[in-house]
């Protein structure tokens, strides 16, 4: 069984759905889950009592789930499972998140760390790590900071010893060649597959050209830029 979650905005979705579109046989049940805004225990409730209020012959027939929330169920399946997930640039993943970014000034008189940084600030300091760590821990205890905070080993930690083990992470840049052997395993066309990975990859952005500002929204991202450095190393290098 496949995991196919989805935290990166409408790239990664074209990712989900030229795999989806390339399996010609089977069918396909959409279930809508809760929120976003929903906090990471509710989450972790519907979606294990989603799974195990199906009927045992329903669970043994599923080959893939795709969903922006998917990785929830990857605790739950544990080695069942494959999560496979792809990280992008912090600045092409705000891109892609689509949020209205602070101004340059803004991000400048912000404090080291700001414990009780409003919403919009937490949508766009590590997005991607949040939505990787939020099935085992809570990320709202990771603060915004302009660069690593003082507990920022307990976070590294949480990410890269305790999260990333039980998950399949790669750059979307090696979309392609993953999204081929993904139609593969469950029996779907690989062309069409690899053709949208490949379009995905190549709408790559930036959220902003201003190299001051755009250093600044690194800093705010600072345990994303690890995390797209450990998944861009070679495999036989990486952990």
């Amino acid at each position: 069984m496949v995991l196919l979650p989805l935290p990166l905005g409408s790239g990664t979705d074209a990712i989900a759905q030229g795999l989806v579109s390339s399996v010609e046989h089977g069918s396909w049940r959409l279930i809508p889950s809760p929120g976003l805004d929903a906090d990471v225990g509710a989450q972790r409730a519907w979606h294990r009592d989603l799974w195990l209020a199906m009927p045992s012959a329903e669970r043994e027939s599923v080959a893939a789930l795709v969903g922006v929330t998917a990785a929830y169920l990857a605790p739950v399946l544990d080695d069942a499972a494959r999560t496979v997930v792809f990280v992008r640039e912090p600045l092409a993943a705000l891109a892609e998140i689509g949020e209205t970014l602070p101004k340059k000034r803004s991000l400048e008189s912000l404090e080291q760390t700001a414990a009780d940084a409003p919403a919009r600030l937490l949508r766009i300091a590590n997005p991607q790590s949040r939505a990787l760590l939020a099935p085992w821990h809570d990320p709202s205890e990771l603060i915004v900071s302009q660069g690593p905070p003082p507990d920022a080993d307990r976070w590294r930690e949480a990410l890269f010893a305790d999260v990333l083990p039980n998950l399949e992470a790669s750059v979307v840049e090696n979309a392609p060649g993953i999204a081929r052997e993904l139609a593969q395993v469950l029996g779907g066309r690989p062309k069409q597959a690899v053709q949208a990975a490949k379009a995905a990859v190549r709408t790559e952005g930036r959220a902003v050209d201003d190299a001051s500002h755009a250093e600044l929204l690194l800093g705010l991202n600072w345990l994303d830029s690890e995390l797209y450095a450990q998944c861009a190393q070679p495999v036989d290098q990486a952990g």
